[in-house]
């Protein structure tokens, strides 16, 4: 059965680079690893929609889709880039800033391609930093450090009201080496039967 997990977060905690260098590694060890781009690599919709539930609808539609391809070829191990949870967070950030009523986000979290059961990770996985850090790596986010402080405390919130398997990896302190270890051994300790088998040396079997 395939090990499904979605990474969530904050803006520029790593995310990329975490599901690259996991995607790599287990590519590397000949596990059969499938990695979902945001919206599963479809072309966004307009930059207008943006900011609206009906932009949410369709970036989730998109991941959900893609989880269920990719499940039908059976990994050892797919790795999402926002999938359900995401979608989900976003519907509650819309809600708690008004720009989409409760009964609305009920409506839409009820249509059935939300709601399949595969489409739940075995875990989530929420990378984060801190805001000054997000900052420091990209200057540009002072422009709208308010927007992001909102988000970060609003993921945080969605985040700990999350009942199922999770973990943060906060890369506020680490250096990308740094990065990659510690996901690495987030995976390796929720999931123990991905961690690679030390090949046995043929001169050292009995005969």
């Amino acid at each position: 059965m395939s090990i499904v997990v979605e990474f969530s977060g904050t803006p520029d905690a790593g995310k990329t680079t975490v599901l690259n260098s996991l995607y790599s590694e287990f590519k590397k060890q000949g596990k059969h690893v499938i990695l979902l781009g945001e919206a599963n690599g479809e072309k966004l919709p307009p930059h207008n929609l943006r900011g609206t539930l009906a932009y949410n609808e369709w970036v989730g539609r998109n991941a959900c889709n893609g989880i269920m391809e990719a499940l039908k070829k059976n990994p050892d191990l797919l790795l999402v880039d926002r999938g359900l949870l995401d979608f989900r967070f976003w519907n509650y950030f819309y809600e708690q800033n008004g720009k989409a009523t409760h009964d609305e986000v009920q409506a839409l979290q009820a249509k059935p391609e939300f709601n399949d059961k595969a489409l739940v990770p075995d875990l989530f996985l929420a990378v984060t930093v801190s805001l000054e850090e997000a900052i420091r790596r990209n200057p540009s986010l002072a422009q709208k450090a308010d927007w992001v402080e909102n988000h970060n405390a609003l993921f945080d919130s969605f985040y700990r009201s999350y009942k199922g398997p999770k973990s943060t990896l906060d890369t506020t302190q680490l250096s990308r080496e740094g990065v990659i270890s510690s996901s690495l051994d987030i995976i390796y300790d929720q999931f123990p039967e991905l961690k690679p088998t030390p090949h046995q040396d043929a001169g050292d079997i009995e005969k």
